[in-house]
């Protein structure tokens, strides 16, 4: 799971904005695929030839905004509510 929220529920319904030095990429998270099936909650940027992340700020479902830095490209995180700035 890539987003949670502090309970350790799955964050559905949030969005992902990644600040990249040629842009910015968003993703939602959202299982939902088609009738009686779901997707991978799993947020994955493909970033080319990308070699630096300035920051990803996630708008969880409620409206909250919260930023993270200090990212590095190739890498899995486990982003938790409340623990970013």
């Amino acid at each position: 799971r890539a987003l949670l929220a502090p309970d350790g529920r799955d964050a559905h319904g949030a969005t992902l904005y990644l600040e990249t030095p040629t842009g910015t990429l968003r993703r939602d998270v959202s299982p939902a695929l088609s009738y009686l099936s779901s997707a991978d909650m799993r947020v994955h940027f493909g970033l080319a030839d990308t070699v630096k992340i300035d920051g990803l700020r996630v708008r969880w479902p409620d409206g909250e905004v919260e930023e993270f830095g200090d990212l590095k490209i190739d890498r899995f995180y486990e982003i938790v509510r409340g623990t970013g700035d």
